[in-house]
């Protein structure tokens, strides 16, 4: 279960494809020593550097959100949503995987918009 979590959190949601960096966050020594640990530490420290923390945390808290929605739908609506859909899958009879309901909405977000224009 928590393969397939990680699958869909990096493949589909791209969960690991964006950076914060701060410039308020030292960069890590290469070197090792006794006091390396202490120096790593004090990297985190600044307000700024809690605050690209936090920006870190949240992007991640909100794509395992994203993906659990997904996995609900898949579950719950994904035959309706499969029916609804131009989409089809190989193996019927199975739930729609979390790409397939992913595909589905951005579909049907595209037609929406073009609609709209």
């Amino acid at each position: 279960m928590i393969k397939n979590f990680f699958r869909v959190f990096k493949h589909v949601l791209h969960g690991f494809d964006s950076y914060f960096w701060s410039g308020s966050i030292a960069m890590a020594s290469l070197r090792t020593g006794a006091d390396a640990n202490d120096k790593l530490d004090a990297r985190f420290k600044s307000p700024l550097a809690q605050d690209a923390i936090k920006a870190i945390e949240g992007h991640a808290v909100l794509m395992s959100i994203l993906c659990g929605m997904l996995q609900e739908l898949s579950l719950t609506h994904g035959e309706q949503l499969l029916k609804d859909s131009p989409l089809w899958m190989r193996s019927q009879g199975q739930s729609p995987s979390e790409f397939l309901i992913a595909m589905i909405i951005q579909s049907q977000q595209l037609k929406q918009d073009q609609a709209a224009a």
